[in-house]
């Protein structure tokens, strides 16, 4: 199941500080970042961030959430899109609160082996446990629904290969044993010069011969040459 963390303050200074620590937040070889901002909407930045923050009614509450997908279960190859994830759990809990419900986000993946998702919202009062409970299990939802999603994806891209030659292979082998008649099929392997392959060639008479793989007819070179495999002669 998805960690689902989650703090709040009246304070806009404080909530601004705080935006701009997970932008900047160190990485694990202590270097500072300029991390990527998002919100419901896209990509944006950290002065926008700040307005939202100025824009928001008085008394309002800011919410700082942490979303961590599960490790194992979840995301274990590191594949979920977390932009999406985030914005999926939103949409679930401004949809439970049925009313709309705006965010900046920040994804960390660089300074510890479990990536999350830093948010920070607003609201005119506090989240109950049955609130914090329905976004875990919105986050957990989310999460495995990308899982899904991915799994089918992977399945599908192997099973083309196997449907491609199971309908590939019974074509070729038609072809290589239709029967020949009564003729030495070892001096009928002949080099097309239509379409270059070497391939049977079924003989129509007159020295002419009838390629197997393009269909086109040409006329053989003497038996003695085909034999010792030259080919055929336009």
């Amino acid at each position: 199941m998805a960690i689902v963390k989650l703090k709040y303050t009246r304070s806009r200074a404080k909530v601004k500080a705080h935006i701009r620590y997970i932008t900047h937040r160190p990485s694990l070889e202590g270097k500072r970042q300029t991390r990527r901002l998002f919100t419901e909407a896209g990509q944006t930045d950290k002065n926008r961030a700040y307005q939202m923050v100025d824009e928001a009614r008085r008394g309002s509450i800011f919410f700082k959430l942490v979303l961590s997908p599960d490790p194992r279960r979840e995301d274990p190859n590191h594949t979920l899109d977390l932009w999406r994830l985030t914005r999926e759990t939103l949409q679930a809990l401004s949809q439970r609160l049925n009313i709309p419900l705006k965010f900046i986000g920040v994804e960390h993946a660089d300074h510890t082996p479990n990536r999350q998702v830093h948010i920070v919202f607003s609201l005119s009062t506090r989240l109950s446990k049955e609130d914090i409970a329905a976004l875990r299990s919105a986050a957990t939802g989310a999460s495995l629904t990308q899982v899904r999603e991915r799994t089918a994806l992977e399945q599908q891209a192997r099973a083309r290969p196997a449907l491609g030659a199971a309908i590939y292979r019974p074509r070729v082998e038609r072809k290589l044993t239709r029967p020949l008649r009564s003729f030495d099929t070892s001096s009928l392997y002949q080099l097309c010069p239509h379409c270059l392959v070497v391939t049977l060639a079924l003989p129509l008479g007159d020295n002419l011969a009838k390629c197997l793989t393009c269909k086109q007819v040409s006329r053989l070179q003497a038996n003695h040459l085909a034999r010792q495999g030259v080919g055929w002669a336009l």
